[in-house]
């Protein structure tokens, strides 16, 4: 493998599933990174890995001015969804017609890559995963399902699409493949996950069972709930709270936790890798008739980026509300559309080694919230829907 640094592989796996000699093993890295080792006694350089390498091949889409606002006719689908329920609607089509969904799901409070193949397992892939998913070893299996005359639409973050899309080749008969990515900002990884869920069942005496991110819970967008119970207890307890309330949460948001390739990525832009983009649709309460604020509201920005990803959105249209819009719209309020999060090394480095020192001091030096934090919070989760549209829509004036 000649990637110029390990340290920017983003943990997809790939390499090792095409090695004929079974040469490349993965160990955890800093913050719980994947980092390949390759056995340089068993290498053959046949070059299958750089082949199938996301960081080494990109195979992108030219940009795409097919843009738009949209979410589910159905208000359960929007409720049940932590955006628009877009996602919800192509997959739900998708298995009705006979296809297979492949998607991040969460396997208790591991986020994995899991194969559905009926309606009843679809609520496994809704919700939001903000931690790196295990691929799950997914990739020959669906290229079994494929080539046996299959369809399949498989979701996931645009390195893991471009993985996907590497692994099958440019010439795979059979089945069609429909190829969603999302707008991602990058990911921390399962591990920091892990041991954030450790120091808050620790520290407050409980267990917790589920978890989800962007809960709809609260009218704003951004807060979380988990399904715990007290040690020693059988009884289910829910506990509601704001992002910056979940140690891990406040982590995602600060942008400082991703794993080393985020930083560094290149999905991060116009140039799409998946037939369609999906993503949230921050700012779009400039436009009238879309929110996000509220339990039962909820928008998605979806990218048309391919002929096919066209006319699959023809066959799901009439179950969605949508309205096209300009890329500015989504230049001005989603980074992830033009660029990738920029990395504060010396910061970043400083966090690293005091979470390697000491991580339940760190999380309290560096993850802890303040009673500004909340009082800021509760205003919003209490201010009239109104308000909320008017100081939106100002800002927005006041910027252009």
């Amino acid at each position: 493998m000649s990637i110029s640094s390990l340290k920017y592989c983003c943990g997809c796996k790939t390499c090792s599933l095409v090695c004929p000699k079974q040469a490349i093993s993965f160990r955890l890295g800093e913050m719980g990174s994947l980092t390949p080792l390759i056995d340089s006694n068993k290498c053959i350089h046949c070059g299958l890995c750089d082949a199938v390498c996301p960081v080494k091949q990109r195979p992108v889409l030219p940009p795409s001015d097919k843009i738009y606002l949209a979410s589910s006719k159905e208000a359960k689908i929007k409720r049940q969804s932590t955006s628009g329920g877009v996602f919800s609607v192509f997959a739900e089509w998708a298995i009705d017609n006979g296809w297979c969904v492949c998607g991040a799901a969460w396997d208790g409070l591991k986020v994995k890559h899991l194969i559905v193949y009926s309606k009843n397992d679809l609520f496994k892939l809704k919700r939001s995963k903000y931690v790196q998913s295990d691929l799950n070893n997914v990739f020959p299996v669906l290229k079994s399902l494929i080539l046996s005359g299959k369809n399949v639409l498989f979701s996931g973050t645009p390195c893991q699409v471009s993985a996907f899309k590497n692994f099958l080749g440019p010439n795979i008969k059979g089945g069609r493949v429909l190829l969603v990515d999302v707008l991602c900002h990058g990911v921390p990884s399962q591990s920091f996950f892990d041991s954030c869920i450790e120091h808050e069942e620790k520290s407050k005496g409980i267990e917790i069972l589920d978890f989800s991110f962007r809960s709809k819970a609260k009218n704003t967008p951004s807060c979380f709930t988990y399904i715990y119970r007290k040690t020693g207890s059988q009884k289910k307890r829910t506990r509601n709270g704001f992002s910056f309330q979940f140690p891990f949460y406040k982590a995602f948001s600060s942008y400082q936790f991703f794993l080393e390739q985020c930083y560094h990525c290149e999905y991060a832009s116009p140039e799409r890798v998946g037939d369609i983009t999906l993503g949230d649709g921050w700012g779009c309460e400039q436009v009238s008739g879309f929110s996000t604020t509220g339990r039962k509201n909820g928008c998605s920005t979806v990218i048309i980026n391919s002929d096919w990803g066209n006319s699959f959105f023809d066959e799901v249209q009439e179950k969605l509300t949508f309205l096209p819009i300009h890329s500015d719209l989504i230049a001005s309020n989603n980074q992830a559309y033009t660029k990738c999060e920029t990395e504060n090394e010396g910061k970043r480095s400083r966090i690293i080694q005091d979470f390697h020192a000491n991580f339940d001091l760190a999380l309290t030096k560096y993850l802890s919230f303040n009673r500004k934090d909340l009082f800021r919070a509760s205003f919003y989760e209490n201010c009239p829907k109104w308000l909320l549209s008017f100081a939106s829509f100002f800002c927005f004036w006041r910027r252009h």
